[in-house]
């Protein structure tokens, strides 16, 4: 139980039911071809990863900075 409860299952899990919705809405929605779908959903999700870094180094030089 100690490895499906762990960090790495559930960021996989994250990221494979992100990029199926961001590309399922990209079809979709945006009514885009395949190709430039998964070519979208593979920069949105870089920006994402990207975002979430950016508010983890932020957040802990914030928290370091006030205490």
């Amino acid at each position: 139980w100690k490895f499906l409860l762990s960090d790495q299952v559930f960021s996989v899990l994250n990221v494979l039911l992100l990029s199926y919705f961001i590309g399922r809405s990209q079809r979709i929605f945006y009514q885009q071809k395949w190709y430039w779908s998964v070519l979208k959903t593979m920069i949105i999700l870089a920006g994402i990863q990207v975002s979430i870094e950016l508010y983890r180094r932020a957040l802990f030089y914030f928290t370091m900075w006030w205490m």
